[in-house]
């Protein structure tokens, strides 16, 4: 057996330990490596809810749009309905019946039943106060009617009384005499639709409409911010044969006969309410009658759409 002596032992605790671990290139490379994996997913994350962002912002000017062109659909396509017939040229209007904007009598305008449809080519035409400022360049349209379904007459309220051959506009609760067969009561109904510069959300542009309201008040109403631009056409016939011949501007001399309108063809711009980062809209939005298109430049997204309505009651107003 082999003995070790002291002197041996002592050499051996001399002897350095070797430690495991990384060397600094190890380190280096390693971190790199997780800077890289932690930066590509910070860029997914990134990417992914700024898609999911946009695409929220689509579906919002998406149901934007629906909105408005339900309500000016439905509005649009009863115009010129005044319950038992649609003849709005033989209605008479009682001497007390007076209607009232910001102050001013405009029973003229608002009770002009012979024209349930006009419109301002590119101005505002209303005789009422905006809610802030009329947008720029942007049309206006009245529509006039009856409302679709019959009413209880009501003292204060502005209604309609007809019959097969007339009409009698009253607003103290007390049903015309003088009428024969079957008539009804209905509801006047007066809808200016315009585009305002504000919303009830600040600088956000918004579809309104100027109606009238109980106590022959006429009311700003705010149908839905969002709306930028609208533009409205009107299809004509010119010949009287029943068939739309052309659309034209509100302002055409063509419509000097209002009941050759036939249809209304509507076209809406909706506008995101917040900026995008990154986003620049260089798309070119072209209404229809006007030949230079709008280009934004700005970071807005935007959605445009067009529709044309038919009027259900235009082919009674031929002569």
């Amino acid at each position: 057996m082999m003995l070790t002596t002291p002197t041996d032992c002592r050499n051996v605790a001399r002897q350095p330990r070797r430690s495991k671990g990384v060397t600094l290139i190890e380190l280096l490379v390693g971190m790199s490596i997780g800077m890289v994996l932690v930066l590509g997913s910070v860029t997914l994350y990134a990417r992914s809810r700024a898609t999911y962002q946009t695409a929220e912002t689509l579906a919002g000017m998406q149901e934007t749009l629906q909105f408005a062109l339900d309500t000016l659909e439905r509005d649009i396509r009863m115009a010129g309905f005044w319950g038992q017939h649609s003849n709005g040229a033989v209605i008479t209007v009682t001497g007390n019946v007076a209607v009232r904007c910001d102050g001013d009598d405009v029973t003229a305008w608002a009770l002009d039943l012979s024209n349930p449809i006009a419109g301002g080519d590119g101005r505002y035409d209303i005789p009422c106060a905006v809610f802030a400022a009329a947008q720029p360049g942007t049309d206006t349209l009245t529509v006039r009617r009856a409302s679709s379904l019959p009413v209880t007459p009501r003292s204060g309220t502005i209604q309609l009384h007809s019959g097969r051959a007339i009409g009698q506009v009253f607003n103290d609760g007390s049903v015309p005499p003088g009428f024969s067969g079957n008539p009804s009561t209905h509801a006047i109904r007066v809808h200016a639709y315009y585009v305002d510069r504000r919303s009830s959300l600040g600088d956000v542009p918004s579809l309104r409409r100027q109606t009238l309201t109980h106590g022959g008040i006429i009311q700003n109403q705010e149908i839905i911010p969002g709306v930028e631009a609208f533009q409205v056409r009107f299809g004509v016939d010119a010949d009287a044969d029943g068939f739309i011949d052309s659309y034209v501007d509100p302002d055409d001399p063509a419509l000097l006969d209002d009941a050759k309108i036939h249809s209304v063809r509507i076209w809406l711009l909706v506008r995101a309410g917040q900026t995008e980062l990154g986003y620049r809209n260089t798309s070119a939005y072209a209404p229809a009658g006007q030949s230079l298109p709008f280009v934004p430049g700005d970071a807005f997204r935007r959605v445009a759409v067009s529709r044309t309505v038919l009027i259900r009651n235009a082919v009674r107003w031929l002569p």
